[in-house]
Parts: structure tokens; sequence; C-alpha cells
């Protein structure tokens, strides 16, 4: 692994590989809430009245939930990784966004 990976071992998966197992299943899953809740967040923006809104933030927050809970999942199953950012480049995004936000002041 690299010293940059941040994720946890992964976990067994059905043995035949060339078949749809459990992490492909939640990476599916995945990634069709993702798209739901980007739909719901476009839907919100364009509610003709007060009480659709709320409906549709309310599914909004639910997917977001459901989004959240399954990359939870997949990263404690080793199946989803995140890679560590250098503080340089941290600190250059940080400073370009501050410049950037000052321009708009």
């Amino acid at each position: 692994m690299n010293s940059q990976e941040v994720m946890n071992p992964k976990s067994e998966i059905l043995p035949d590989e060339k078949r749809f197992n459990d992490r492909d299943r939640l990476n599916d899953l995945l990634i069709s809430i993702k798209h739901i809740t980007y739909m719901y967040s476009l839907a919100c923006q364009e509610a003709s009245n007060n009480e659709l809104y709320t409906k549709l933030f309310s599914l909004f927050q639910e997917s977001s939930q459901l989004q959240r809970k399954n990359y939870d999942l997949m990263f404690e199953k080793g199946w989803y990784k995140l890679e560590k950012e250098q503080a340089q480049k941290i600190d250059t995004k940080h400073q370009t966004f501050k410049s950037e936000e000052s321009q708009l002041s």
C-alpha cells in the first residue's frame, strides 16, 4: 500500500472475481445514489413552490445519507480508498482560493 493511501484492509469477496460480486454491487449502488442525489439537488433548485421544495429537499437529504452509509461500508471493507494530499498542495489551493475570494469582495 502506498504511504499516501488511506484505506482499510480489503475484505474477502466472492471467490470468482469475474462475476458481479458484493464490491461491484456496492460500487454500482454508490454511483446510482450519487446520480440520484445530484438530480434531487437540481430538482430542489427548480421547485415551483415551497411544498414541492420541502418534499424534494427531504428526499435529497435521505439520498445523501444513503450515499454516505454506502461509502462508509465500502471504506470499512477496504473497497474504497483515499489518497493523502501533500500539505504544500493544500496550502497552494488554499492561497488560490483566498486570492479569488478577495477579488470578489
